[in-house]
């Protein structure tokens, strides 16, 4: 899984989770790893290539359905984690 998509959203939707709470898990997701890591929000962006106002918004969940699959996977590599990790939790949700 790659990004969460429409459809995503659909499903969970009718399993009475919001887009909030995936949005949510996916950034504390990040959060964590970046915590475990040691690393300041400026480093991982630095990695990543991306803005540190762009973690920011993934780490609180703020904009996760706006990054592309791309700017996921880059976050997700500059971790030293699959993309898939970042995806841990979202089940436990419903």
């Amino acid at each position: 899984m790659l990004k969460v998509s429409a459809s995503d959203y659909k499903f969970f939707e009718k399993m009475n989770v919001s887009k909030g709470q995936i949005n949510r898990t996916i950034g504390a997701n990040i959060r964590k790893k970046r915590n475990e890591l040691g690393i300041t929000m400026k480093v991982l962006a630095d990695l990543a290539g991306m803005a540190v106002s762009a973690i920011a918004s993934l780490e609180n969940g703020l904009r996760v359905k706006d990054f592309t699959p791309y700017e996921l996977h880059r976050v997700a590599d500059a971790l030293g984690v699959s993309i898939d990790s970042l995806y841990e939790g979202i089940d436990e949700c419903i």
